[in-house]
């Protein structure tokens, strides 16, 4: 895989604020996952090379999959892999700061399970103004989950690269 790591910077500093922290008519400004996340895919498409063997795919449903008959089947926000194959390179979760609290163990637990089945890559990108403050608090589930070796990558604000504060890749 060419590059990831360049391409998720290139991706999220492309990210538009509308994308970023949505417009409400009426309300404030909010985080809403799917909208981030479904420009964080046509970002990542755009570079996108069409020879490539992976393949980016969001929200792949893994139920019915051998892998997971007996549990309940995850849906990462996105994979990054060769369809049909036992070649897989990146796995990535995304949240909000907003909705950070209520699924931080749960994509932990996502990410673990795809490392444990030969994905190169966990990823956990986490976007918001106050990503920087959640940082502690990130960290904290990390090691207490044993999950040392899931990149945490912060987005702070459109129009910025997202960092990896671990520097596993």
């Amino acid at each position: 895989m060419k590059n990831l790591t360049n391409r998720l910077c290139l991706a999220t500093r492309n990210i538009q604020s509308n994308y970023f922290y949505f417009p409400i008519i009426g309300d404030d400004h909010q985080y809403r996952e799917r909208v981030y996340c479904y420009e964080l895919y046509h970002q990542l498409r755009r570079q996108w090379e069409d020879d490539e063997s992976f393949t980016l795919h969001g929200e792949m449903d893994k139920a019915g999959h051998r892998y997971f008959k007996d549990t309940s089947a995850p849906k990462p926000d996105f994979i990054i892999h060769e369809p049909g194959f036992q070649n897989n390179h990146a796995v990535i979760e995304v949240k909000s700061t907003d909705s950070l609290k209520k699924g931080i163990q749960k994509d932990f637990g996502t990410l673990q399970t795809f490392l444990q089945l030969g994905y190169q890559r966990a990823i956990y990108l986490v976007y918001g103004s106050s990503v920087l403050m959640e940082k502690d608090n990130i960290t904290a589930v990390m090691w207490s989950e044993g999950s040392k070796i899931i990149e945490v990558w912060l987005h702070a604000a459109a129009g910025e690269a997202a960092e990896n504060v671990n520097e596993y890749a």
